[in-house]
C-alpha cells in the first residue's frame, strides 16, 4: 500500500495529513440509472414566466463531526468560498445536527464545533436531534457567548418546538421577521436579504425527538401545521421565495412535506444521510446516490417544490442554483446545481480559494487533543468493522454483532452470585442508531475498498490496530448499560418494534443488533407482525416464535442487556419494568475491554443474504433452526 492511501484515508492520516498528500488523479463520474434510485420525484411544470431573480443556496447537514472532519472540512471550505465568489446572490444554510457527542466534541466540550460552524458562515440552521443529546442546558450554554467563546453567531430555527417550559425559553424569540433580530437566539422563521430580495427561511424538527434524544422540558408540536403557519406569516409580510430547513430524519417525510405545504419553494432535508446527486456528479468512493438532485414535487398549490439533501460530516457541499419569476415561482434549476464531494479527489476548480486560517487553527487545537487517543492501542482486527449508517440501521453487521456480544458477555458475568431469580438465558439488543461510525477505512479510488484501520505512524499505530480513538469515534454516546429480567413475550415485542419501520430508504435508529438469539422477519408484512421465527441461542427448546406464531416458551424469563437509553423507552422501545442491574462499565470502556490484543474473533461483514442472526426473508431463506451464532 502506498503512502498516499495511508495518509489520505487512515485515522492516523486524518490526524496528520498535509496538503502535499492530496495529489490523486480524479476518478470519472459514474452514472446510475433512474431505476436504481430509491427516491423519485413527481411531474410538475416550472413557471414559464421570465426569470427575474437568480439564487445560489450552498448547504449541508448532519455535521456531527467525527475524526474525518480534519480532512473534509478544509476542502469543504475551499469549495464553499470558491462558489460564493461565483454567484453574488448566495445563501449558506444548514439543516441541523451541528454537533454530536463524541471525541471531537469532547475535545472542546462542543465549543470547537460551534466555532467551526461560525467560520463556515451559516446564515441559519434548523435545530436537529443531536443538539439535544446532552440536554437543553448544554445546548443553551453553547448558543450564548461567554468570555472568549463567541457562541452561535447565526440564527437557530424551529417552528414546531415549544420552549415555554424549557431553559431555552430565555433564548426564544417569536418574531424573527424584523431586521433587528437579536443574536444568539432561536426563531420559528426569519427573513434573509440577498441581492435586494427577501427570502424566507422556516425551520422544522422531527416529531420523534422525545424517543431519540434528551429534550427534557422541550415540547413538540405538529410539523406540517407549524411550518404552514410560518409560511403564511412570511407571505403576509410580502415574501414570495421560501426555504424550509427540515430535520425530519427520513427523506420520505421531507418529500411528503413538500407535497403538503402551500408556498414553499425549497426544502433542505436533514437527519437521514440520504445522498441526492445528479447522475454526472462525482461521488466519494463506495457511495451511491439515492435520488436525483434536486427532487421535484408539486406543492399543495401545484407550484414546483425542490427537495435537496447531502450526506453527513462535511463529506459533500450541496449547490442549488435556481431562478424565480416575478411572483416568486421557480422557473428553472441551473445546470451548475449538484453535490461536490470534498474528498482528496475534489477537482482543482473548487480549490481556488484558500482554507481560512481560523479553520485550520481550530482543527489543529482539536487534533492535538485527539492524537493521544489514537496512540492508545487496545486490540487488532483483520476486517473492516461495518458501522455505516445505512448498514447498522437495516441489517446485521459484524460491528453490530461484536457490540451486542460484548453487552451479552457483561450480562453473563453478572452470574448467579448476584441473587437473580432463575432465568433461561442471557440475550442482548442494541440499537443501530447508537453505532456512529465504522472501525476501519475506505481506500480512495473508484472501487472504495473497505479495509481495517490504517496506520498512524506518528503514534506508532499499525495497520489493523484498534485505538481508543476508534472506539470513542464509533460509540460516541458512551451509553450506560442496564440488565433487566424480561419474558419471552417482551423480547419478541422488542424485536417486533426494532424491525417495524424497516423499508426501502428508511434508516431508523431503532433497528436492532443482537446476541444470544436469532430471528427472521418478513418486511412485506405489517409492522408488529413481521417476526416469522425467533430462537434463543438457536436451541429448538427455546423457540419463542415459529411460523409467525408465539409459543408457550414466551412465558419464560430471560436476562436482557441493553443500553439505558432503550431500557427507558428510547427509540420508542417498550420501557423495561424489571431492571435488575446497571453494568459498572460504560459502553466505551466495555468495548475497549472487548478489543482483544491478540485480535478480535470476528469475520468479514456479510451481505443481507449471508446474515445469520437477523435473517431478512426478502433476501434469503430462513435457517433459524439450524446451528449458528
Amino acid at each position: 500500500m502506498n503512502r498516499i492511501l495511508i495518509f489520505c484515508c487512515g485515522l492516523g492520516a486524518i490526524l496528520s495529513c498535509t496538503t502535499a498528500d492530496r495529489a490523486v488523479k480524479p476518478q470519472s463520474p459514474k452514472a446510475v440509472t433512474p431505476a436504481a434510485l430509491t427516491y423519485l420525484g413527481a411531474p410538475v411544470a416550472f413557471s414559464k414566466g421570465p426569470s427575474e431573480f437568480r439564487l445560489q443556496v450552498l448547504h449541508n447537514s448532519d455535521q456531527e463531526s467525527g475524526t474525518e472532519v480534519f480532512e473534509d472540512l478544509p476542502r469543504f471550505m475551499q469549495a464553499l468560498e470558491t462558489l460564493k465568489d461565483e454567484e453574488p446572490n448566495t445563501l449558506v444554510l444548514s439543516s441541523g445536527d451541528l454537533y454530536i457527542p463524541g471525541p471531537f466534541f469532547n475535545a472542546t466540550r462542543g465549543k470547537g464545533d460551534v466555532e467551526l460552524a461560525n467560520l463556515v458562515g451559516y446564515q441559519a440552521s434548523v435545530l436537529g436531534n443531536h443538539e439535544f443529546d446532552l440536554g437543553e442546558k448544554v445546548l443553551s450554554k453553547l448558543i450564548v457567548p461567554k468570555k472568549e467563546f463567541p457562541g452561535v453567531r447565526f440564527p437557530l430555527l424551529s417552528s414546531n418546538l415549544d420552549f415555554s417550559q424549557s431553559v431555552l425559553g430565555a433564548l426564544w424569540v417569536e418574531n424573527g421577521l424584523t431586521a433587528e433580530r437579536p443574536p444568539h437566539r432561536i426563531f420559528p422563521s426569519l427573513i434573509l436579504k440577498v441581492g435586494g430580495e427577501s427570502v424566507g427561511v422556516v425551520g422544522v424538527t422531527t416529531e420523534d425527538l422525545p424517543q431519540i434524544t434528551s429534550i427534557s422540558e422541550v415540547g413538540i408540536k405538529d410539523v406540517l401545521e407549524n411550518a404552514q403557519q410560518q409560511i403564511d406569516r412570511l407571505i403576509a409580510h410580502g415574501v414570495n421565495k421560501i426555504i424550509v430547513l427540515a430535520h425530519l430524519q427520513q427523506l420520505n417525510r421531507e418529500m411528503a412535506l413538500a407535497q403538503n405545504l402551500k408556498g414553499a419553494d425549497i426544502i433542505i432535508a436533514g437527519g437521514s444521510d440520504s445522498l441526492l446527486a445528479k447522475a454526472t456528479d462525482r461521488l466519494r468512493a463506495g457511495h451511491v446516490r439515492k435520488g436525483n438532485y434536486p427532487l421535484l414535487f408539486p406543492g399543495k398549490d401545484g407550484a414546483p417544490v425542490l427537495v435537496v439533501n447531502t450526506s453527513r460530516e462535511y463529506t459533500y457541499l450541496g449547490r442549488l442554483v435556481v431562478s424565480f419569476d416575478g411572483k416568486g415561482i421557480l422557473t428553472e434549476v441551473g445546470e451548475e446545481s449538484g453535490v461536490i464531494a470534498t474528498d482528496a479527489l475534489m477537482a482543482e476548480r473548487y480549490r481556488k480559494q484558500p482554507v481560512p486560517v481560523e479553520v485550520n487553527q481550530v482543527l489543529e487545537r482539536i487534533r492535538k487533543r485527539l492524537m493521544a487517543l489514537d496512540g492508545q492501542i487496545l486490540g487488532r482486527t483483520k476486517h473492516y468493522l461495518n458501522g455505516e449508517r445505512h448498514a447498522v440501521r437495516t441489517e446485521e453487521t459484524n460491528l453490530g454483532n461484536w457490540t451486542a456480544d460484548a453487552y451479552r458477555d457483561a450480562g453473563e458475568k453478572l452470574g448467579a452470585a448476584q441473587g437473580l431469580p432463575e432465568f433461561e438465558g442471557v440475550v442482548s439488543l442494541v440499537n443501530g442508531g447508537g453505532i456512529r461510525a465504522s472501525i476501519g477505512d475506505i481506500e480512495p479510488g473508484p472501487d472504495g475498498h473497505r479495509v481495517p484501520p490504517l496506520a498512524n505512524p506518528m503514534v506508532n499505530k499499525k495497520d489493523g490496530d484498534i485505538s481508543l480513538l476508534d472506539i470513542q469515534n464509533a460509540f460516541r454516546f458512551n451509553n450506560e448499560i442496564k440488565a433487566a429480567l424480561i419474558s419471552g413475550a417482551e423480547l419478541v415485542n422488542w424485536v417486533e418494534h426494532g424491525v417495524a419501520m424497516y423499508a426501502e430508504g428508511v434508516t431508523a435508529g431503532r433497528f436492532p443488533q443482537v446476541s444470544g438469539f436469532r430471528f427472521s422477519f418478513d418486511p412485506s408484512r405489517p409492522g408488529g407482525r413481521r417476526v416469522k421465527s425467533l430462537a434463543v441461542s438457536g436451541v429448538a427448546g427455546h423457540v419463542l416464535v415459529k411460523d409467525f406464531a408465539r409459543t408457550d416458551r414466551c412465558n419464560k424469563k430471560f436476562l436482557l442487556v441493553t443500553p439505558t437509553f432503550l431500557a427507558e423507552g428510547g427509540d420508542g422501545y417498550p420501557k423495561l419494568s424489571k431492571v435488575t442491574h446497571t453494568i459498572k462499565l460504560l459502553e466505551q470502556d466495555l468495548m475497549a475491554r472487548a478489543s482483544a490484543p491478540q485480535g478480535i474473533a470476528l469475520g468479514p461483514d456479510t451481505p443481507k443474504a449471508g446474515d445469520e442472526r437477523i435473517q431478512n426473508l426478502r433476501f434469503r431463506q430462513e435457517t433459524i433452526f439450524q446451528e449458528g451464532p
